[in-house]
């Protein structure tokens, strides 16, 4: 055991390296894909196919700027998937009863937030491990998307659609404006407001957090309520970019989701990364489904990719960890 561990020693010293600077090894591999993808299929820098990626982009990017937070904090929420198709259920439902998109689209974000609430109550006042409590809440949302919807589609024309299909100028998804909006806002809110200074501070030590007179369950709350109400917006994208909602939309996405934001640099102990960070990984995440499908890979083998480089992901954040003498 001791010849393997001096073997693999030196891998484990580089690995810590590579991944000091999370945001510049991410846009890194960014850069690395697409050249290859360029290489590999002349479709790849098409307009067309471009577009296509950020509105791919887009509702993986919107999540994960609350999705980030959350890692921060030391929390995580499985319920981003499946929380979309029940936001475009509750969004289709009230444009059919007759309500106009601007007041459909509040009530479908306070409803996001609600379920976000429900999670951070039972996280932070039962003090419950975060993924098992959202894995459980995963199961609830899932149920209430079919019961609500009979578990059919609910197709509807409205104003609000323009947010998934539509298009500026004719060319730029009205999506990836609303992702890179929320991007940047997110950024600002994480890292120039005492609330995005707590949440780091919660994330690294809640307990030294605590003692400096943050509350640990007030900064939790809100990146729960926060990343439901992101989670919402992206649900009503999904349905206005077919104009149909499903009960099953976003259903699987939470692992895309997580992955994105710990190729950015998060950490799964909490305390790590930053929102461009995630947003780069958003983008990796974009490009590397894009590549499976102009490459004509299997379904179930990109199934199986996502899962193996999250084992990966892990892997490497554990030595991150430790190069920087951190306790895992």
């Amino acid at each position: 055991m001791g010849a393997i561990k001096n073997v693999l020693m030196p891998g484990r010293i580089f690995i810590t390296k590579l991944f000091g600077s999370s945001d510049l090894t991410a846009a890194m591999i960014l850069l690395l894909m697409c050249a290859i993808m360029t290489y590999l299929s002349p479709f790849f820098l098409k307009l067309t196919n471009l577009m296509n990626i950020l509105r791919q982009i887009s509702i993986i990017g919107i999540v994960a700027v609350g999705q980030q937070m959350l890692l921060v904090t030391g929390c995580v929420d499985l319920t981003v998937g499946i929380g979309m198709g029940l936001s475009g259920i509750i969004c289709a439902m009230l444009i059919e009863a007759g309500l106009p998109a601007v007041p459909a689209l509040i009530l479908t974000l306070i409803c996001g937030m609600a379920v976000g609430a429900f999670n951070g109550i039972i996280v932070t006042t039962f003090r419950t491990i975060p993924f098992i409590t959202t894995l459980g809440t995963m199961s609830i949302v899932r149920g209430l998307s079919l019961l609500v919807s009979a578990g059919q589609p609910i197709r509807f024309d409205s104003s609000i659609n323009f947010m998934g299909n539509g298009f500026i100028m004719g060319v730029l998804p009205v999506s990836a404006v609303i992702m890179v909006a929320l991007v940047i806002i997110g950024h600002i809110f994480a890292q120039r407001t005492t609330f995005g200074r707590n949440m780091y501070a919660v994330g690294n030590n809640d307990k030294s957090a605590t003692l400096t007179g943050i509350s640990v369950m007030k900064v939790r709350m809100i990146a729960y309520m926060l990343t439901g109400m992101l989670v919402s917006i992206s649900g009503v994208i999904i349905a206005g970019n077919t104009m149909r909602a499903d009960p099953a939309g976003g259903f699987g996405m939470e692992l895309e989701i997580v992955v994105a934001c710990v190729i950015g640099g998060a950490s799964l102990y909490g305390g790590g990364g930053t929102i461009l960070g995630s947003m780069i990984g958003a983008m990796i995440m974009g490009v590397l489904r894009n590549a499976f499908i102009l490459l004509g890979v299997a379904q179930y083998w990109q199934t199986m990719s996502i899962g193996i480089l999250l084992i990966l992901l892990v892997y490497v954040d554990v030595l991150r960890r430790k190069g920087a003498g951190e306790k895992v």
